[in-house]
């Protein structure tokens, strides 16, 4: 992902207004889940099997998550996240680019999911941290 400042430079020394949104519609607020995913999994030295397994995602309706088929719940969301190791930000728009609220820090849950990221622990580590806090897991809630 781009910064602002970076796209801002970009815009202004561009000749062509297609080419710059088509080379930078990743980094736009309004990227869909689908593409966003694609972009990640890309930058992945995982397969897509494997992250789903990471996930502790059931496969086939992972693949339809990921061939954007099925909408994701929230927890899959978090739990794709987790099993990329992605950091909180890219946690973050994920969530968003899929209509999901974003992990909110004033919840107790969800800092200590935001925790987990930060530690970079897969989903079964962060499933023993939520349940060592007497907080709903990730996997069995959806």
């Amino acid at each position: 992902m781009k910064s602002t400042k970076r796209l801002e430079e970009i815009l202004t020394t561009t000749d062509n207004l297609n080419t710059f949104l088509e080379s930078n519609k990743i980094n736009f607020i309004d990227s869909n889940f689908v593409d966003l995913m694609k972009v990640h999994i890309d930058n992945q030295t995982f397969s897509k099997y494997q992250i789903l397994n990471d996930a502790h995602i059931d496969l086939n309706y992972g693949y339809q998550i990921l061939n954007g088929r099925r909408k994701p719940h929230r927890n899959k969301v978090i739990q794709l996240g987790l099993a990329m190791l992605l950091p909180l930000k890219e946690t973050q728009e994920l969530l968003s680019s899929s209509s999901n609220s974003r992990l909110y820090i004033r919840d107790r849950r969800d800092a200590i999911i935001m925790y987990a990221i930060d530690q970079q622990l897969g989903v079964m580590e962060t499933e023993n941290l939520l349940n060592d806090q007497n907080e709903k897991t990730l996997i069995e809630n959806d």
